[in-house]
């Protein structure tokens, strides 16, 4: 699967207008739902979520490596206690900085594209078509979804796998 440069390397591109008064964004009390939710490219499970917050990398022999606990605030600690945090603004911010993508609402927002989950499918980018999720049936669920993938894009673009990265992003 071909990564899009957009999410690994540039900033977040300017959000839509926000719904909200400029004291409440969009996304501010947007929180993030736990559950079994299930990442898979090209068929084969790439990450997965559980009810409890753990998040989980799946190698190429299927087998589930822990990489960080999600909660519902939108804090992501990885084992060796590194630490990225949601903002209500939507933005995530690693020890490393701020991710180059945002959660605006229910979608991913990077440099050049803004993708949501539309029946278990990515929208709103035709190179992440290999993707699908499981899982996520409403807002709060489809943002933890993304984010997820937000944090894989991000690390697939700086190294070889998310498992072996050390960082939250």
């Amino acid at each position: 699967l071909a990564l899009p440069a957009a999410y690994g390397s540039a900033s977040p591109q300017p959000a839509p207008p926000a719904t909200g008064s400029a004291e409440e964004p969009a996304t501010a009390g947007a929180k993030l739902g736990l559950g079994e939710i299930t990442i898979q490219v090209q068929g084969k499970d790439a990450m997965r979520t559980h009810a409890d917050g753990r998040v989980e990398f799946i190698d190429e022999k299927g087998a589930a490596q822990p990489v960080g606990n999600i909660t519902a605030d939108g804090t992501f600690k990885t084992p060796d206690g590194q630490t990225g945090k949601l903002a209500t603004d939507g933005t995530f911010t690693t020890p490393d900085g701020v991710a180059p993508f945002k959660i605006q609402g229910a979608a991913l927002v990077g440099a050049h594209h803004s993708i949501t989950i539309e029946n278990g499918k990515l929208a709103g980018d035709p190179d992440l078509a290999a993707m699908s999720v499981t899982g996520a049936n409403d807002d709060a669920t489809k943002r933890t979804a993304l984010l997820l993938i937000g944090i894989y894009l991000s690390a697939a673009a700086q190294g070889p796998s998310p498992a072996g990265s050390g960082s939250a992003q």
